[in-house]
């Protein structure tokens, strides 16, 4: 549906982009929130949370790829919001990484700078 409306809606003379989240928006989650909810009964563990983003084991949500996909089509970039933390590295961010191998092709990550 979002697709749908992107594609009726005017675009800019500039550039222009989306901008979204990333955990339940465009990567999915819920095995992680499952195995979580069992073995913490409901209390978030830091630890538990890096090894799966670490592990690059979210699947796309159903639709992301095809949405990605059009707004690169209309001309548009995808620009991601998170609050997970980024690698000093980026080259081996984890999360990038998942979204390389999910073929989401983000144009751009803007990453949480962490704890305040």
């Amino acid at each position: 549906m979002a697709g749908e409306r992107l594609a009726s809606a005017a675009k800019p003379a500039q550039p222009w982009a989306i901008v979204t989240d990333a955990d339940e928006t465009i990567l999915d989650n819920t095995p992680f929130q499952c195995a979580s909810e069992l073995a913490r009964h409901g209390q978030f563990d830091p630890q538990l949370w890096k090894r799966w983003v670490d592990a690059r084991a979210a699947a796309a949500t159903p639709g992301a790829t095809a949405f990605i996909a059009r707004v690169h089509q209309l001309g548009g970039k995808v620009i991601v919001v998170t609050n997970r933390d980024d690698e000093p590295d980026r080259s081996f961010s984890p999360t990038r990484g998942n979204f390389r191998a999910l073929g989401l092709a983000v144009d751009a990550v803007l990453f949480s700078l962490g704890p305040s």
